[in-house]
């Protein structure tokens, strides 16, 4: 209740429900059922020999089992409200190819990124709305659904960055949080995890083999795409030091009420997706770490 008061969340919720409504009744069960049953989308380029100079690259699109991840099919159900709120269209049955040629175009004068990227987003709705008969027809025939991630910045953690990150004679083990954090970030590094993959980690994943080597069993609804279960043994001395020092001293301390590894002190349960990212950051701005 004390959330929803909040003016600016109000006119925020008011917005996106305002321009749903909008919309088609058509495309209002379309978003619904994409929202909750979107399939990922494989592109295979062909050659097409009458295709002419240009057009000489057509698509064959099979769609998969996999359930797109909600981040990404609320991702792509905004990109595509917005591509029909700039085309002036009410419903994605209405959508045709000068439609699409306008939107590049105005794309183009406003965005500094990926248009490649924007279209794969919109042609992955358009084909699984065409696949369950909600159109018969749209213009993303021939895009290609290969995400190119222009805002993906390539950083990386120097070598002197590692060695304060290891170094486990800066580390405040009579702070639980600190020590957690520290977790974080090693575990992170050691295993290449997500900010996503850090979250939903349990304390029972941890485990140890009959020759005593810790490792990480990352269960499958964990892992991005829906992987199988993967075991995780590349992992620091040091992290193992805090790994250890953590599950038995600092997360007791913090009184869990549920399995999950990083523990909030706020519910005493799992440290939401957005506070893993932000304690990792202050963490690393705390080592002086880039």
């Amino acid at each position: 209740q004390k959330i929803t008061s909040r003016p600016i969340l109000l006119k925020v919720v008011y917005a996106r429900y305002a321009r749903f409504l909008k919309l088609t009744k058509n495309t209002q069960e379309a978003v619904i059922w994409f929202e909750n049953n979107g399939r990922r989308i494989k592109s295979v380029p062909t050659y097409d020999p009458g295709g002419g100079p240009m057009n000489m690259v057509k698509y064959i699109y099979h769609i998969t089992n996999q359930k797109l991840l909600p981040n990404t099919v609320y991702g792509k159900i905004n990109h595509v409200i917005n591509f029909l709120s700039l085309v002036d269209k009410s419903g994605i049955e209405q959508v045709n190819g000068k439609d699409l040629e306008r939107f590049t175009e105005i794309y183009r004068e406003k965005n500094n990124g990926q248009l490649e990227d924007y279209l794969a987003h919109i042609a992955t709705f358009f084909i699984n709305a065409q696949a369950q008969g909600f159109i018969q027809e749209h213009p993303f025939r021939d895009i290609s659904l290969k995400m190119k991630g222009a805002n993906v910045r390539v950083d990386f953690i120097g070598e002197e960055g590692i060695k304060s990150l290891l170094d486990l004679r800066l580390l405040d083990r009579k702070s639980p949080l600190e020590v957690r954090d520290a977790l974080s970030c090693a575990l992170a590094y050691d295993a290449g995890l997500r900010v996503g993959e850090l979250y939903g980690l349990d304390a029972s994943d941890i485990n140890i083999d009959e020759d005593g080597d810790i490792y990480i069993a990352l269960r499958e609804g964990v892992q991005k795409g829906h992987k199988p279960k993967t075991h995780i043994y590349f992992i620091f001395d040091e992290t193992k030091a805090i790994l250890k020092y953590y599950l038995e001293i600092s997360r007791p301390s913090l009184d869990p009420r549920e399995e999950a590894l990083l523990i909030s002190t706020h519910n005493r349960r799992r440290l939401n997706k957005e506070n893993v990212a932000t304690r990792i950051k202050e963490f690393m701005a705390k080592r002086g770490i880039q």
